[in-house]
């Protein structure tokens, strides 16, 4: 009787167990279906804004007109990066540490010391005359910006860090145009690069957009020069920037020279034979050696280094004041 009695209790305890534990469960449940719907309700807008993200960064930004002095570079998927831009810089009053150049290289800008075929960017605080802007110039680069630019954008890195908040605010490139840092008027050795600058057809815009839509490694291609050893800069710096525009061939030339430096081709303009050098008195002996050194019939061009680099800036062989001497022996 007693056993009976002690199977009733434990029986009844058990089932006051299950009810307990029944009724706990689907206090959990109840709590859990609302912290569920919470979260999808928090949750579904940071999807979206993830998607749209996602789609600001593979979406190719609008093309500018081809009257503006560049387009918008685009970006793919797999790089998911704002910029595709090497930069090569020069005359730039900008110290960059390594921990600013790995930011920079994170938002697809790549800054390189030296002239290379994957330049596709130059920037300067001006036009300049510089070994590092003439030789970007023959590698024919989409942009040609100030170095504003790189401030610009590592400020706005400071505030937006991550790449998909970037990309929504990046500076423009558009806005950095280096026509935008002179002025034919005041600036006239600027003025001075460019044929005719400052006519209705020769705008500091003009200018520069004709530059990077002309510019190419193919100038002087077929051509070769006699280099005078008095010429700023020597005979070996010039003869690197006129080889980097398609120069065929350039030798040193003096009064002790007895052979000229003559092109394959047998190209009527190509055929002329070129002496570059100063226009100082001392060089007046050299041209008249020069001439000495010519057969008959052979056509001859005596110019400075003003007219390579006005050669470069206007894209094209140019016939101007910088021609000393030329014609027909």
């Amino acid at each position: 009787m007693t056993q009976n009695l002690l199977n009733q209790t434990n029986q009844s305890l058990l089932n006051q167990t299950n009810q307990s534990l029944l009724r706990t469960q689907k206090q959990h449940q109840g709590r859990d279906k609302n912290i569920t719907a919470k979260e999808v309700k928090k949750a579904t807008p940071q999807r979206k804004k993830k998607r749209q993200a996602s789609a600001e960064i593979s979406t190719p930004p609008k093309a500018h007109s081809s009257s503006s002095q560049f387009k918008t570079p685009t970006h793919s998927t797999s790089s998911a990066k704002p910029y595709q831009l090497v930069v090569l810089m020069t005359g730039c009053d900008l110290d960059l540490p390594a921990t600013d150049r790995k930011v920079l290289n994170k938002v697809g800008i790549k800054i390189v010391e030296h002239p290379m075929k994957t330049v596709n960017c130059l920037m300067a605080p001006t036009i300049l005359r510089t070994e590092k802007f003439l030789k970007a110039l023959s590698m024919s680069p989409k942009y040609i910006i100030s170095p504003l630019f790189i401030s610009d954008v590592l400020g706005t890195l400071d505030t937006y860090k991550k790449i998909n908040e970037f990309d929504s605010v990046k500076p423009k490139l558009e806005n950095y145009g280096i026509a935008e840092s002179f002025n034919f008027k005041k600036d006239h050795k600027v003025a001075d690069l460019f044929i005719n600058a400052g006519r209705a057809n020769r705008k500091e815009s003009d200018c520069v957009s004709k530059l990077i839509e002309g510019s190419n490694n193919s100038l002087f291609e077929g051509m070769s020069f006699n280099i005078s050893s008095k010429i700023n800069g020597g005979v070996y710096l010039i003869s690197s920037i006129i080889e980097s525009f398609g120069c065929e061939s350039s030798f040193p030339f003096d009064m002790k020279s007895k052979k000229i430096a003559r092109s394959k081709s047998d190209d009527d303009d190509n055929g002329t034979r070129y002496l570059l050098c100063t226009s100082s008195k001392e060089d007046v002996k050299l041209r008249k050696h020069f001439k000495s050194l010519l057969n008959e019939g052979e056509k001859f061009r005596v110019v400075e280094w003003n007219w390579v680099i006005r050669c470069i800036f206007n894209t094209g062989i140019v016939d101007d004041k910088y021609i000393l001497e030329e014609g027909t022996i």
